[in-house]
């Protein structure tokens, strides 16, 4: 069944309003629980009629910065660094409009009441932040983990190469959805390489991909060449090499 569900999810895409309600739904908990930190949960030292304008005031600009940075029109299960620079632009000059905006409007107008405190502001930004990088995450982390662990054989496959293109043709295999491919290491011929650990995939010489990962297995692996640049003599050592083997 999650095999099934992964196969129809793979084209089909969360709606952008699906995750900017969750953003905001997100926004309301962290000023709820920053309020609840700055008065160190005593529900009684809070106004309820001033919580409740705070809270507007603070999740009114924050969506207004959302729709200009338009940081819930990513692809969460392809979340990146850029989307989460986004978040980052849009919960800081929010935070930064809405505590200037409050001091100005407090000091000409004299109402202290329309003051946001900085107090809060401060705790609601970096739980606010956290919460909504997590979200997104922990999303991605999960859909990956379900498309890696559905049942099924998957084709194991050795990456020659662990640097910019190996990594690039890890993600591309990751996100295949044709066929399963199961990456089980890097091999690269750098010396300061071996035995490191790139993205959680160890890599490898050439003997060790052929002691661990080919000699008495009963499924062979694929070898992917994903090296940047590489003449034609150590290329064709490479394919010689390997070629022996008989691997798919």
């Amino acid at each position: 069944m999650v095999e099934q569900l992964l196969k129809t999810s793979a084209t089909r895409f969360v709606s952008s309003y699906l995750v900017l309600g969750c953003d905001v739904i997100i926004c309301i908990m962290s000023f709820a629980i920053a309020s609840l930190l700055r008065f160190n949960f005593e529900v009684s030292g809070i106004r309820q009629d001033y919580f409740v304008y705070c809270l507007s005031v603070v999740v009114s600009i924050r969506v207004l910065f959302f729709s200009l940075f338009r940081s819930y029109q990513g692809i969460i299960r392809h979340t990146s660094l850029e989307d989460v620079s986004l978040l980052v632009y849009a919960v800081t000059l929010s935070g930064a409009v809405t505590a200037l905006g409050s001091l100005l409007i407090w000091r000409l107008s004299g109402q202290v009441h329309y003051y946001v405190p900085v107090s809060i502001l401060l705790i609601d930004y970096f739980c606010c932040l956290v919460m909504l990088s997590a979200l997104r995450i922990l999303a991605k982390t999960l859909y990956w983990a379900l498309r890696a662990d559905n049942t099924g054989v998957r084709q194991p496959v050795l990456i020659y190469g662990a640097g910019e293109v190996g990594l690039l043709t890890r993600k591309v295999l990751a996100q295949d959805a044709t066929r399963r491919y199961n990456v089980v290491a890097f091999i690269d011929d750098n010396p300061y390489k071996i035995q490191k650990v790139i993205q959680g995939i160890k890599v490898i010489s050439r003997q060790d991909a052929y002691e661990r990962y080919i000699r008495d297995q009963a499924v062979l692996p694929e070898v992917i060449l994903a090296m940047g640049s590489v003449d034609g003599r150590q290329k064709n050592a490479i394919t010689d090499f390997f070629c022996r083997f008989r691997l798919p």
